[in-house]
C-alpha cells in the first residue's frame, strides 16, 4: 500500500477532484492521495473520480491511483473488473507488478489469471505473482508456488519458499526440506518457513544436520540455529548466543536480522537480553527493530519493548518510545 501517512485531517474533498484534473503532475499525485482516504461518504465518488487516472501518463500516477483504488475497495467501495483487468496486460512492468499484488483486494481472483502471471517472461512480475497466489486459498496456488520454488530467479524462488510457510501442507513441508538437504537455492527461507509450524521429527533432524553440520554455509547454519531456538530448543539458544558474543559483527548482525524473521518468545527472550548487555548501540538498534517484528507477529512480546523503557538511555529509549508508539497507533 501507499507510503503516504494518513493526514489528521480528511482532505477537502471538492480541492481533490478539481486538482485531479490537473495540468500540473504534483497536483494530481496529491490528488490521488487524499481522494484514497476521503470519508466514506464519498468513497464511490472518490472511485469514479479516480478511475480514468489509471490512464495517466505518469507511471507514479497511475501506481498510487491503483493504491488508492485498493484502499477504498477495502472500505467497500466497488471498482469496475473491467478497469482492472486490462492493467494486466500493460507494457509497463511496475504496473503489471502492482496491480498483480492488489488483484486480490479488488474481486476473487480466477486461479488462471495467478497462473498465467506466474509464468511472465519478466521476473518482476513473477515476483508480484507469488504474493497473490499466497492470498488464493486453492490447492493449486500451493502446487503452483511449490513448482515456482525451483524458479531460475533467486529472489522468486526464496519468495515462493517463504510463502509456503504461511500454511505449511506435508507435501510443501517434504519440498522445503529436501531443498535444505540439497543446498539449493532457496535453502534459507525454507529453513525459516520450516520455522513457522510445529516441527516434525523429521524436520527437526534435518535443521540439528544443518545447524551442527559442517558443509553448509554460515547462512544456512544460522538461519537453523535461528529455527531451533523459535522451536524453544536448547541447542538452538546455545548456538545463537554463541554468535551474538562473536567477535565478528558481520556474524552477529546476520543473526539478528534472521531472528527478526521469526516470533516466539523464546526469540524475543534471547532479543531482549543481548539489547539490555551489548554496549553497541547499533546492534542494540538492530535487536529493538527485530524485537519489534516479533511483537507484531506475537503480542504476548509487547511487554518486553515496553520493559525496554525502563532499561535504556539515550537515544535507544527514544527509538523503543517511536515503535510502541507506532504499534498503538498504526
Amino acid at each position: 500500500m501507499s507510503n503516504f501517512a494518513l493526514p489528521m485531517d480528511l482532505p477537502n474533498f471538492s480541492a481533490a477532484v478539481k486538482d485531479s484534473k490537473s495540468e500540473f503532475a504534483p497536483a494530481r499525485l496529491a490528488a490521488v492521495v487524499s481522494l484514497g482516504v476521503v470519508d466514506s461518504d464519498n468513497v464511490s465518488m472518490a472511485i469514479d473520480t479516480l478511475v480514468p487516472l489509471l490512464s495517466d501518463p505518469v507511471e507514479e500516477i497511475r501506481v498510487q491511483t491503483i493504491d488508492s483504488l485498493a484502499s477504498l475497495t477495502q472500505r467497500g467501495g466497488k471498482v469496475d473488473a473491467e478497469r482492472i483487468w486490462p492493467l494486466l496486460e500493460d507494457p509497463n512492468t511496475n504496473i503489471r507488478c502492482v496491480t498483480i499484488e492488489m488483484l486480490h483486494i479488488f474481486f476473487d481472483v480466477p486461479l488462471e489469471a495467478a497462473l498465467q502471471a506466474s509464468k511472465d517472461a519478466d521476473a518482476a512480475v513473477r515476483l508480484s505473482a507469488v504474493l497473490l497466489l499466497s492470498n488464493i486459498e486453492n490447492d493449486g496456488a500451493i502446487s503452483r508456488l511449490e513448482e515456482m520454488v525451483h524458479d531460475t530467479d533467486r529472489e522468486v524462488s526464496e519468495q515462493a519458499a517463504l510463502q509456503l510457510g504461511a500454511a505449511l501442507t506435508d507435501a510443501a513441508r517434504v519440498l522445503l526440506e529436501s531443498i535444505v538437504l540439497k543446498r539449493q537455492q532457496a535453502s534459507r527461507s525454507a529453513l525459516i518457513s520450516l520455522s513457522k509450524a510445529q516441527p516434525t521429527m523429521r524436520s527437526a533432524e534435518i535443521v540439528q544436520q544443518v545447524a551442527h553440520g559442517r558443509f553448509f554455509s554460515s547462512t544456512l547454519k544460522t538461519a537453523a540455529a535461528a529455527a531451533l531456538l523459535e522451536w524453544g530448543q536448547q541447542d538452538g539458544r546455545t548456538i545463537v548466543k554463541q554468535v551474538l558474543g562473536s567477535w565478528r559483527k558481520s556474524k552477529r548482525m546476520a543473526m539478528i536480522q534472521t531472528l527478526a524473521e521469526m516470533s516466539s518468545e523464546h526469540v524475543a527472550d534471547v532479543l531482549y537480553e543481548f539489547i539490555c548487555s551489548t554496549n553497541r548501540n547499533d546492534e542494540a538498534s538492530a535487536s529493538i527493530q527485530a524485537l519489534a517484528q516479533c511483537a507484531y507477529a506475537n503480542h504476548g512480546v509487547h511487554r518486553k519493548l515496553e520493559t525496554l523503557l525502563t532499561q535504556l538511555d539515550e537515544p535507544l529509549r527514544s527509538e523503543v518510545s517511536d515503535i510502541l508508539t507506532h504499534m498503538e497507533n498504526p
